[in-house]
C-alpha cells in the first residue's frame, strides 16, 4: 500500500465520508481532521492540551461563563463541569445572544437575523426600520441619534437616511472600526490577549470584554505580558525628559535621555534592567529582575552589585558609601558600584591615601610597627601580633 500522505489523507477523507470510520472507536480520526493537533478543524468542539513539554492549553470551540470545560476523546466537549456556556439558550456573560434569546430587541422589515455559534449577533440579512429615532442593530445611528462622538474636533458626524454615519471631516470616532482616541477596541479590531488560547470581544462603547482573558492584553491599562507601558502606565524616565506609550505597548522616548526601567540598561537607580543584571559575586546563583528594575523574590545569588553591601571589589554598594572625610563634600555610588567622587578632595577610608583621622590607608601605613601589622578595612592599623 502507499504510504504518502496525500494518499493516507485522501482514504481517510473517503472512510470518513461513507461512515466506513466510527470516530467514536478511533478518536484519533474525526470529521475535521486529526484530532490532537492543537488546531481546532470543523467538526471539532476542542482540543487537548500538553504537548510542547505541557505547555499547550487546550482549545475549546465552545466558551463557558461560568465553571470549566474538560476535552474528551475524539475532541469532543464534557460539559459537566460548566453551569452557564454559550449554546444553553440562555443569556449569561458577554453574550450578544444564544439560540432566540437577544440582548438587545431586533426589528428586521426585511429579511432576518440569526445567532452565530459563537452567541454574536448576525445582523447580515437583516433590514431594520431605520428611521424610528431608535438605533436598532445593524444601524449605526437614528435621526438625530448618535451614540459615536468624535474624537477630535476636525468635524461633526451626522446621520444619512440610511441610518450610517457620516464622519463629515471626523478623522476618528467610536463606531470607524479603528482603535484610536483611548478605545481599547472597535468593531472587528480587538486586541490580543497575552494568553493566545483566550479571546475578547468589543462592546458597543469601543470597551474591551475579557471573556476568559486572564493574562491581561494591551490596552487593559495594566503592564502585563512583555509590554514596556500601557496607556498611562508609563515608566519615569531617570534623568529629565518624558516617556510617551505608543498603541503596542512599547515606549516612545520622547524626550528622555537619560534612560528608563525596561530599556534593557542599568542606569539612574536601577539595580537591574531587563536582561541586564549586575554579576553574582560569590557563584551562589544569579540575580532575576522584576518588572521595576530591582532583584525580584526568585534571586538566587546572595551577593551582587546592588545588594547594599559593599563585598567584593565594589568601592560602594548603593547606600553603603564611605564618608568623605570632608562632611560638606559627601560622595555618591554609581550603578556599577564604584564611587562617584564629586568635590571631595579631603579623601575617604579606602582612598589608598592615609588623610584625615586614619592610621593608615590599604598599603599607606607609614607608622607601621612591625612587619605583621597590618591595616584594616576601616583605616586602623592592627598590630596584635606585634612581639
Amino acid at each position: 500500500m502507499n504510504d504518502h500522505p496525500l494518499v493516507i489523507a485522501a482514504v481517510t477523507s473517503i472512510l470518513l465520508a461513507t461512515g466506513c470510520v466510527d470516530t467514536k472507536e478511533n478518536p484519533a480520526v474525526d470529521a475535521g481532521g486529526l484530532c490532537g493537533n492543537h488546531v481546532l478543524d470543523p467538526g471539532e468542539e476542542c482540543e487537548p492540551g500538553g504537548g510542547d513539554g505541557g505547555q499547550q492549553k487546550p482549545l475549546f470551540a465552545i466558551r463557558c461563563h461560568q465553571g470549566s470545560l474538560t476535552c474528551l476523546s475524539g475532541c469532543k466537549v464534557s460539559l459537566a463541569a460548566c453551569s452557564q456556556y454559550c449554546g444553553d439558550g440562555v443569556l449569561n456573560g458577554d453574550e450578544e445572544c444564544d439560540g432566540t434569546e437577544t440582548k438587545l430587541p431586533v426589528t428586521c422589515v426585511k429579511g432576518f437575523w440569526d445567532c452565530s455559534p459563537t452567541c454574536v449577533m448576525d445582523l447580515s440579512q437583516c433590514i431594520s426600520e431605520c428611521g424610528d429615532g431608535e438605533i436598532t442593530p445593524p444601524e449605526q445611528c437614528d435621526g438625530t441619534k448618535i451614540d459615536a462622538k468624535c474624537h477630535d474636533s476636525s468635524g461633526t458626524l451626522t446621520c444619512t437616511s440610511n441610518c450610517t454615519i457620516d464622519p463629515g471631516g471626523c478623522q476618528a470616532w467610536c463606531g470607524d472600526g479603528k482603535i484610536n482616541g483611548g478605545e481599547q477596541c472597535d468593531g472587528a479590531e480587538v486586541p490580543t490577549c497575552h494568553d493566545p488560547t483566550a479571546t475578547l470581544t468589543c462592546k458597543a462603547d469601543c470597551t474591551a470584554t475579557a471573556n476568559d482573558c486572564t493574562d491581561g492584553w494591551c490596552g487593559d491599562g495594566e503592564l502585563n505580558g512583555d509590554e514596556q507601558c500601557d496607556g498611562s502606565v508609563v515608566p519615569a524616565c531617570n534623568g529629565s525628559g518624558t516617556l510617551a506609550c505608543s498603541p503596542t505597548c512599547t515606549i516612545l522616548a520622547g524626550t528622555c535621555t537619560d534612560g528608563f526601567c525596561g530599556d534593557n540598561k542599568i542606569n539612574g537607580d536601577e539595580i537591574c534592567d531587563g536582561t541586564a543584571l549586575p554579576p553574582c559575586h560569590d557563584g551562589s546563583g544569579a540575580v532575576v529582575c522584576d518588572v521595576d528594575c530591582t532583584p525580584a523574590a526568585t534571586t538566587t545569588c546572595t551577593s551582587f552589585c546592588g545588594d547594599d553591601t559593599r563585598n567584593s571589589n565594589e568601592e560602594c554598594d548603593t547606600t553603603d558609601v564611605p564618608p568623605c572625610h570632608n562632611p560638606a563634600t559627601p560622595m555618591t555610588c554609581s550603578p556599577s558600584c564604584t564611587l562617584v567622587v564629586g568635590s571631595c578632595t579631603a579623601g575617604w577610608c579606602g582612598d589608598g591615601t592615609k588623610n584625615g583621622n586614619e592610621v593608615c590607608d590599604g598599603a599607606d601605613y607609614p607608622a607601621k610597627p612591625c612587619p605583621q601589622a597590618y591595616c584594616t578595612p576601616d583605616c586602623q592599623g592592627e598590630d596584635s601580633m606585634c612581639p
